[in-house]
């Protein structure tokens, strides 16, 4: 029978595991159940020891739990918790970065998992969406002197997501516009190329009737 199952964490963090026989009839098959979140995105030893009588075997392997899709963003959970300054008041989101890293990790995720559309899976859609929208923004709103998702382009496409419709006019003697409507939520946002860098701000907000 299996004597006890551990996991090894970057050879720094044991946690013990159970195991389930999943079928009597099958002598060498066992479940093994554990928090996915907890070992997210890293790579592990697995080590098993079964004991027969007097006789121990040890077996030891390593794997990685993977997000195959996850957000460029997330890989770095202080980065990842920088980028939440659109959605955090600035007094909580100082005691978010405050502590250990595992105690930056830990209130990160209790954050999300708070608003977990779907509570009852490993996956958490809203955060998905929130650091594709990150991504979105690094990639194809930066500048020479700003990231992507700290212009102004990128802030709105983090907040709000994909317009419904993007249109660009270029007015006489004025800078190149692009223009963001938002059907569902009934806005519009005006950004100006005022320097003719790329570099888009934006000088209006309109509300659609």
């Amino acid at each position: 029978p299996i004597k006890s199952i551990e996991v090894n964490e970057k050879g720094e963090k044991n946690y013990t595991l159970s195991a389930q026989r999943l079928d009597r009839s099958v002598r060498y098959l066992a479940v093994i159940d554990f928090q996915a979140e907890r070992l997210a995105n890293m790579r592990f030893k697995l080590k098993v020891i079964a004991q027969s009588g007097k006789e121990t075997n040890e077996v030891v392997k390593e794997f990685e739990n993977a997000w195959i899709d996850i957000p460029f963003a997330l890989y770095d959970i202080t980065l990842a918790i920088r980028l939440m300054e659109y959605i955090l008041p600035a007094e909580a989101l100082n005691e978010m970065q405050s502590g250990s890293a595992e105690e930056q990790r830990r209130k990160f995720l209790d954050y999300w998992k708070k608003r977990d559309p779907t509570p009852d899976t490993e996956y958490n859609e809203l955060m998905a969406e929130y650091y594709r929208r990150v991504d979105y923004a690094f990639f194809n709103f930066y500048t020479p002197r700003e990231f992507g998702w700290r212009t102004d382009r990128g802030k709105t496409y983090i907040l709000y997501g994909e317009p419904s419709s993007i249109t660009r006019e270029f007015p006489v003697n004025r800078p190149t516009q692009e223009i963001w409507t938002y059907n569902e939520i009934k806005k519009r946002f005006i950004f100006a190329d005022r320097t003719n860098t790329g570099n888009y701000e934006r000088i209006a907000e309109e509300d659609l009737p």
